[in-house]
C-alpha cells in the first residue's frame, strides 16, 4: 500500500506517524521545514517535493495551515497535478469548501480524485490517534481508504459531496469561537464584580450557562492558568472566523455574531496573544477592563 504525507506539522506529524506505526509502513512524506523532515526520518521515507510523495500513486494526505499551502502542494509547480494517474489525495487542512473544490476539479483533469477531510479534538487526539474526522467526496473511495483514515481517526463520519467536511469543520469552529468570546465576555462581568474566576466557573456549571467550554476550556485551562502558546491559538481562530466570512459573503450568508466575536480575538491578537490558547481572551478582557480574577 502506498501512502504519503504532506505538511508534518502539530497535527499532520502525529496523523503521519500513528500511519507508520500502525499500518506497520514507511510513508513517503514532505514538510517545507527541514526539522520536521529530520524528525520523521526514523519512520519515513523522507521526499524533496509534494510531487516525490505522489510519485508512487495510492494515496497522498496533507494537513497544512491555510488555502495557500493546498493550493501550491496541489496545483504549484512541483504539486501533484504535475502528475496523471489513477491516485487519490485526501487533504485534512482547515480551508474554504470553494478551495478544496477548485483543487477537486482541476485534479480531476489529470486523473486523481479527492477526498476533503477536517479533523476535530485537537492535538492530543491526534498524538493518540483517536481523533473525530469528517471527510467526504466519492463514498466508495472514502470506504477503499477508510483502513488508513482509521490508523489515526476513531470515529469517521462520512458527510456529502466535496467541500462539506470543511464548511462543517468551520462550523464546528465557529461554534467554539463564539462561545468562548461569549463566556469570557461574561466571567469578566462578573470578575469586574468582584467574584473569583473559580467560583463563577462553578457556580455557573450549576446553572443554565452550563456548557463544554465552561467545563473544558475554561475549568480546565484557564482555571490552571494553562492559556499559553502551544495549542490552537487566537492567530489561528482568526484565520478560520475569516475564511467562514469571506465563504458566507460570497454565498450571501449573514455572519453577524461570529464578526463580533472575531473584532474581540483581533483585540486580543493586538495586544501579544495571537499565539496564545484562545481562551486567553478572558485576560484580555480583565487588562482591558480592570477585571480581577
Amino acid at each position: 500500500m502506498e501512502i504519503g504525507f504532506i505538511g508534518l506539522g502539530a497535527m499532520g506529524m502525529p496523523m503521519a506517524r500513528n500511519i507508520a506505526e500502525r499500518l506497520k509502513l514507511r510513508p513517503r512524506v514532505y514538510d517545507a521545514n527541514p526539522k520536521a523532515l529530520e524528525a520523521a526520518k526514523a519512520w519515513a521515507e523522507v521526499c524533496a517535493s509534494p510531487r516525490d510523495v505522489a510519485r508512487e500513486g495510492g494515496i497522498v494526505l496533507s494537513m497544512l495551515p491555510a488555502d495557500a499551502h493546498v493550493n501550491a502542494v496541489a496545483l504549484g509547480e512541483n504539486g501533484i497535478a504535475t502528475l496523471t494517474g489513477n491516485f487519490t489525495y485526501a487533504d485534512f487542512s482547515t480551508i474554504s469548501p470553494d478551495t478544496i473544490k477548485l483543487v477537486g476539479k482541476k485534479l480531476a483533469q489529470r486523473g486523481v480524485a479527492t477526498i476533503g477531510g477536517a479533523c476535530t479534538l485537537g492535538v492530543a487526539a491526534a498524538e493518540k490517534g483517536t481523533l473525530t474526522i469528517y471527510v467526504d467526496g466519492d463514498e466508495k473511495l472514502v470506504d477503499k481508504w477508510r483502513p488508513v483514515f482509521s490508523a489515526f481517526a476513531e470515529t469517521i463520519a462520512y458527510i456529502g459531496e466535496l467541500g462539506h467536511a470543511k464548511l462543517i469543520k468551520l462550523m464546528n469552529n465557529y461554534f467554539a469561537a463564539v462561545n468562548v468570546a461569549l463566556t469570557a465576555e461574561a466571567l469578566q462581568i462578573g470578575m469586574k464584580a468582584g467574584i473569583d474566576a473559580e467560583t463563577l466557573v462553578m457556580s455557573l456549571e450549576k446553572g443554565s450557562a452550563d456548557s463544554f467550554v465552561l467545563r473544558n476550556h475554561f475549568e480546565k485551562f484557564y482555571l490552571k492558568d494553562d492559556v499559553g502558546p502551544g495549542r490552537f491559538g487566537i492567530d489561528y481562530m482568526i484565520k478560520d472566523i475569516n475564511i467562514l466570512i469571506e465563504y458566507c459573503r460570497a454565498n450571501h450568508a449573514p455572519l453577524m455574531v461570529g464578526a463580533t466575536a472575531n473584532a474581540l480575538y483581533r483585540g486580543a491578537s493586538a495586544a501579544g496573544y495571537g499565539k496564545h490558547y484562545y481562551p486567553v481572551i478572558l485576560r484580555w478582557l480583565q487588562e482591558t477592563t480592570g477585571a480581577k480574577g
